[in-house]
């Protein structure tokens, strides 16, 4: 081991000395002259000589792709924009400037229109008793009611009124315009018959004659029932027969009071119920309802009616003959409400809870001759209202005469 050892390290150096001599001849013979062959023995093994550190190859530079030169994109030919045609110019609607709206006056109107219904007046409290009449003083009767309005019956002329523009409510004095109406639809001889459905509405506090079912009369002898003593149940008999239906009828009496120049009436009825009964749409005053006090006087069988102080009801199949009263005390008491200054020509009863105590009137002076009218209401009782009635006529009569 030893031995061989030894050998190797001989063989090292002297690779080593031929190593560095060929080196150093390499380096100093010229660039192109051939280097000398060295002999090497074969025995021993060459220490390996650290191979050569690999140059890279330089990587080969791409040749770019020549890049297609892009043919020229046609130039778009702009679509020529059309221009629009110009709009007319809208000529502006010239606005209506609304002219103001009227404070609305109550007329009456074919239906009731009333939103509200008005209070009547209350009662006025006594004024001094001294009114100028025609030039004269003289002390004024007393009076407790609403309103009242006296006038000259011959020419329609007021010759004392108080309150006579504000609402009242008419009761049964609105029968009047009842009977004129149902002359201005039929003749008195036409017939009219009751029915149970019809009787069966009537208001339960309404004065009835109490007339049966199928009862049948004719318009003369209905109006003497009327205005006598103002029935409820022939009133509604009435409007229901010559109207078609109540309500029908009613529409021809506001037509009618309009055609008076009744310009504060309405009427939802044709008896005379108001607010107190839950009839809200009847109302007037005293200055509409002398219109139809006077206009009375221009329908003869009305007329002739009014002056009765009784009727002799004539019998049927349904009805026995009987005899009425007529509810105007000054015509059927005249022994207890009389004037030695006028006789009682005619006239109209009323009554409910908020109307009070009412009558239309026309009497005539014994001294000339001459008509009056008088429309009172709202007195607390009659033994009141006669009275105080009496004493205002008696005061006109006096002053105008």
């Amino acid at each position: 081991m030893k031995k061989h050892r030894y050998y190797l390290s001989g063989l090292f150096l002297t690779a080593l000395v031929c190593f560095t001599s060929i080196t150093t001849a390499a380096c100093s013979q010229p660039a192109d002259a051939p280097l000398p062959t060295v002999a090497v023995s074969s025995e021993p093994t060459a220490t390996a000589v650290p191979a050569p550190t690999k140059v890279p190859e330089p990587t080969s530079t791409p040749v770019p792709t020549p890049t297609a030169t892009p043919e020229p994109t046609a130039t778009p030919v702009p679509t020529p924009t059309v221009t629009p045609e110009p709009t007319a110019t809208p000529v502006p609607t010239p606005t209506v400037t609304p002219e103001p709206t009227p404070t609305p006056v109550p007329t009456p109107t074919t239906v009731p229109k009333a939103t509200a219904t008005p209070a009547p007046t209350k009662k006025p409290t006594p004024t001094p008793a001294i009114y100028a009449a025609n030039g004269v003083t003289k002390d004024l009767p007393k009076f407790s009611g609403y309103s009242y309005v006296i006038a000259d019956a011959e020419i329609g002329e007021i010759l004392l009124s108080y309150n006579g523009e504000k609402v009242i409510y008419p009761a049964s004095t609105i029968k009047l315009l009842t009977a004129m109406t149902a002359l201005d639809q039929a003749g008195p001889d036409r017939l009219l018959t009751t029915k149970q459905d019809i009787l069966d509405d009537v208001d339960w506090d309404v004065w009835v004659m109490d007339v049966p079912a199928d009862t049948t009369y004719s318009l003369e002898v209905w109006l003497n029932l009327l205005l006598i003593q103002s029935y409820g149940d022939v009133a509604d008999t009435i409007a229901d027969g010559l109207g078609g239906s109540i309500k029908k009828y009613v529409t021809l009496m506001n037509k009618k009071a309009e055609a008076l120049g009744m310009e504060n009436t309405v009427v939802d009825n044709p008896i005379g119920l108001d607010i107190s009964n839950n009839f809200d749409f009847t109302y007037s005053t005293a200055n509409d309802m002398m219109k139809v006090t006077l206009a009375a006087q221009d329908y003869p069988l009305i007329w002739e009616i009014l002056q009765k102080a009784e009727y002799v009801v004539p019998a049927t199949d349904t009805v026995e003959e009987h005899t009425i009263q007529n509810s105007n005390l000054l015509l059927s008491k005249p022994n207890t409400y009389h004037s030695d200054l006028f006789t009682t020509l005619g006239g109209k009863t009323g009554s409910t809870t908020d109307a009070g105590k009412c009558l239309s009137v026309i009497v005539e002076s014994k001294q000339t001759g001459h008509r009056y009218a008088c429309v009172y209401y709202g007195a607390p009782n009659t033994k009141t209202m006669y009275p105080e009635i009496i004493g205002l006529l008696e005061y006109v009569i006096e002053t105008y005469e």
